[in-house]
């Protein structure tokens, strides 16, 4: 069953291919899925602060759903700031409290060396792909 987010709900896959495509209205887009095993937050452009606070929401909607996996797919993130990663490190500590597996995925090159800079490669659940984020997730659904 597909959870609408409120806050932010694309009706159609063309609609999201819109939104994904149009980097002239906003530097920043978010694309918010609910599936049957886990929400994905596909993300696209420059991470600000003020971006993420979409984040905060879906979390709260996941941490009440049966799977409690959240995947966030960082394959066509250009840049976050410093504030952003923040707030990214709060979400999973919030995520843990919350019983919830808080899974980035598809890092870039430079993305990845921004992680490996922040140290937050040491404290975040990153992984290479769509693949391992449900490796891990189903790991430790079993456990």
């Amino acid at each position: 069953m597909t959870v609408a987010l409120i806050l932010y709900q694309l009706k159609s896959a063309q609609e999201r291919a819109d939104l994904a495509n149009n980097e002239t209205q906003t530097k920043m887009a978010i694309v918010v899925e609910h599936k049957g095993e886990y929400s994905l937050v596909l993300m696209k452009g420059s991470i600000e602060a003020s971006d993420c606070f979409l984040l905060d929401n879906v979390l709260e909607l996941t941490s009440l759903s049966a799977h409690k996996n959240m995947w966030i797919d960082f394959g066509d993130v250009a840049a976050v700031s410093t504030q952003a990663l923040r707030i990214i490190l709060a979400l999973s500590t919030k995520a843990k409290s919350s019983g919830v597996n808080l899974v980035l995925y598809q890092m870039t090159a430079s993305m990845r060396k921004t992680m490996k800079e922040s140290r937050l490669d040491t404290v975040l659940l990153i992984v290479p792909s769509i693949a391992d984020a449900s490796r891990i997730c189903e790991s430790n659904r079993r456990s």
